[in-house]
């Protein structure tokens, strides 16, 4: 009698959890400490839910042990870092690789509840858009201009760019990581169906495509663009024309309107062509492209030093910093100075070493083999705009990264290895009725 009022109690509790989920996938667009207590309470409530059973499923899903291996890394890494202070810190933000793998991967999901968690992230994404929208006309109205002066005394408008979600003091590269995966779902799951349905998915995609250009981000809009182009050509192969000519001209339709909005984009991508080749030319340029390939340089250069286990957790801005003068000229170092490697794959192998990086690969392989099998386009996407993403900016390095990257990537990868079950899906079907 005891163990069924236990259970009874583990059960009512459990049914909470899909409504955090749903609140933590809303909120993560907007402000991250609201996400960080709704992941705590989701921890809380898991820890008083927990069954012995619980372990067992996630032993099915062997695939998420790799990230929680890679925490446990992280852990270690702490015993011989440079920086203990930033070893610590990114241990807390890392956490994200052990929680969600835990606490999602112990449950069974019902395979509908992904695209129910999708749109609460499609409307968060939305209000956030709305909110950097409402902040530009505010601050236009209350200044009577678009333009402010930056720390460098330069003219920047408050529409675009790190101005533009200043606000939620949210990067335009993580902005525009939510804008894409936005966009790319509502895109996949288009239907020609009721004309209202068809006005607001045409209304979301096009208020989604302004504000990709608004961040102006060079990889979130160019890497996404080409991702979307090579699934547009996909599905004329594949599917159905309709699609393809959805995609595209939706693209040259919000590229039109995103030029005449924001033609910045296109500017710092003509700017990044001329940066790169002064930067071939060994001129030293302060533009974030050719800052990336001196960074790029640096971090291969002083990963060599200590290739298989790096300098330690949380220790590659005081690596750089320390050991710039070894390779660069002091002029060089200060335009570096207090920056990471801007590529999270180099990221990983100067603070943790190449074992840690070859694992972090495998897990993106794996997981990518996985998606391409079940032909998860959803998952593909996602892994695809993520891991290229991940050569451009060490997008892991803040909160608002890693708990989008996990928490998106075991969604994923949990109702993808439900989504052709039957048994699961009668097993859900009995657990409504009842």
């Amino acid at each position: 009698m005891q163990r069924q009022k236990l259970n009874g109690y583990r059960v009512k509790i459990a049914k909470m959890e899909p409504y955090l989920l749903k609140a933590i996938f809303f909120s993560v667009p907007l402000v991250p400490k609201s996400t960080t207590i709704l992941i705590f309470t989701w921890v809380l409530i898991w820890l008083m839910s927990y069954k012995r059973d619980d372990w067992q499923t996630l032993l099915r899903r062997r695939t998420l042990l790799l990230s929680i291996f890679l925490y446990l890394w992280l852990l270690t890494g702490l015993t011989y870092t440079m920086d203990l202070e930033s070893g610590l810190f990114k241990i807390q933000t890392q956490a994200s690789f052990l929680i969600f793998p835990i606490l999602l991967g112990t449950r069974k999901v019902a395979p509908t509840m992904r695209n129910t968690y999708f749109k609460y992230f499609i409307w968060g994404v939305a209000l956030a858009t709305l909110i950097c929208l409402a902040n530009g006309f505010y601050r236009y109205v209350d200044q009577g201009s678009v333009y402010v002066m930056d720390e460098f005394s330069r003219k920047v408008n408050i529409f675009t760019y790190q101005e533009f979600s200043k606000i939620l003091d949210m990067d335009p590269a993580y902005f525009s990581l939510y804008l894409g995966m936005a966009i790319f779902y509502i895109i996949n799951k288009f239907k020609w169906e009721k004309s209202n349905r068809m006005l607001k998915n045409f209304s979301m995609v096009l208020l989604f495509s302004t504000a990709l250009f608004l961040a102006a981000s060079k990889a979130g809009i160019y890497l996404f663009a080409i991702i979307l182009l090579g699934f547009a050509i996909y599905w004329f192969i594949k599917r159905s024309r309709e699609k393809f000519i959805l995609v595209l001209g939706m693209l040259v339709f919000s590229w039109a309107v995103g030029y005449l909005v924001s033609p910045m984009p296109f500017k710092r991508l003509a700017h990044a062509f001329s940066s790169v080749q002064q930067n071939v030319n060994q001129n030293v340029v302060n533009e974030s492209t050719s800052i990336r390939l001196d960074l790029w340089r640096l971090s291969v250069e002083i990963a060599k030093e200590a290739p298989f286990f790096g300098y330690g957790t949380g220790s590659v801005q005081k690596t750089l910093n320390e050991h710039c003068i070894d390779f660069r000229f002091f002029s060089e170092c200060e335009l570096l100075r207090n920056k990471n490697s801007h590529n999270q794959y180099l990221n990983f192998l100067l603070s943790n070493g190449l074992v840690f990086l070859l694992v972090f690969l495998t897990m993106l392989v794996i997981w990518m083999y996985g998606a391409v099998r079940m032909k998860d386009e959803l998952s593909v996407f996602f892994l695809l705009i993520l891991a290229l993403n991940f050569s451009f900016e060490s997008l892991l390095q803040r909160e608002r990264g890693v708990v989008f990257f996990m928490l998106f990537a075991t969604m994923l990868l949990v109702t993808q290895k439900e989504k052709h079950s039957d048994e699961l899906k009668q097993e859900f079907d009995g657990v409504e009725r009842n």
